[in-house]
């Protein structure tokens, strides 16, 4: 005989077991109940991780998730939610991603991502931008120096080719130079302007035509001169936006009697 079946006839011959009887069925069915919840929520979706103030972090380990783990220390303001330190030549903080963004920060009205060092921020790309900054109304950029030395540097080490700070803008301005009592632009070496070059003047002319990259306007600034000397000869004038709005006219004091080559450029 069972022990349930010897407890079923007990109950039937005395009121008080069998209310005991039905008390431990009931609690066993609640704890089956459970167990069969906990199973459930194992195989579904894994369950949040929760942790109180003061808990431990398993330093050493790598933990796979499939959600988004999230530090909030909003409760005390000024707080840091978090800080990663390294000794040595170590990373305090590595962020990577296959297709997103391999660290992001943000902030409403503070910096997103704030940086002090050796470097303030290093960036190295193999084949795209080292740095990629974008504002919708602002500067995406600013490089500020308080002492006696450059807010931006560009360098390039390339052999030939290279550039070291590129401007550019489809309407607007590419590079900016500003300056309220010192020197805006700086140039140290060779200075190069694809609206300027050199063309010849054939025998007998006194004028010549010049195509000008981005067109000309009335108002631009136009400058040329004999690229060899000729006596009794020289530029006189010349007329921009003529004889078409792409182009200048070089016009000499009289007719060559040689072929000769004249410089200009064309500014605004």
């Amino acid at each position: 005989m069972t022990q349930d079946r010897a407890e079923q006839e007990a109950a039937a011959e005395n009121p008080a077991a069998s209310s005991a009887f039905s008390s431990r069925r009931a609690l066993l069915a609640a704890a089956l109940a459970a167990g069969a919840a906990t199973v459930a929520t194992a195989l579904g979706a894994p369950a949040a991780a929760h942790a109180a103030y003061g808990d431990y972090v398993r330093i050493g380990y790598t933990v796979a998730g499939t959600s988004t783990t999230t530090i909030d220390a909003t409760g005390t303001p000024g707080t840091n939610a978090f800080v990663g330190a390294a000794a040595g030549g170590g990373t305090g903080l590595m962020g990577t991603s296959v297709d997103g963004d391999g660290v992001l920060g943000s902030s409403e009205s503070g910096v997103g991502v704030y940086a002090t060092g050796a470097y303030g921020v290093y960036a190295i790309a193999s084949a795209g931008y080292g740095v990629y900054a974008m504002s919708s109304s602002g500067t995406a950029i600013v490089g500020e120096h308080t002492g006696i030395g450059f807010g931006v540097t560009g360098i390039s080490n390339a052999a030939a080719g290279g550039v070291g700070v590129y401007g550019s803008a489809s309407l607007g301005t590419g590079v900016m130079a500003d300056s309220t009592s010192g020197t805006a632009l700086f140039v140290n070496g060779k200075a190069k302007f694809s609206r300027s070059g050199r063309v010849l003047v054939a025998k007998g002319k006194t004028y010549v035509d010049v195509t000008v990259t981005g067109g000309v306007t009335s108002t631009s600034l136009c400058f040329a001169n004999l690229a060899t000397y000729r006596s009794g000869y020289w530029v006189s004038a010349v007329r921009p936006a003529y004889p078409s709005a792409a182009k200048i006219r070089i016009y000499l004091n009289k007719a060559l009697t040689t072929a000769t080559y004249v410089s200009w450029v064309v500014l605004g």
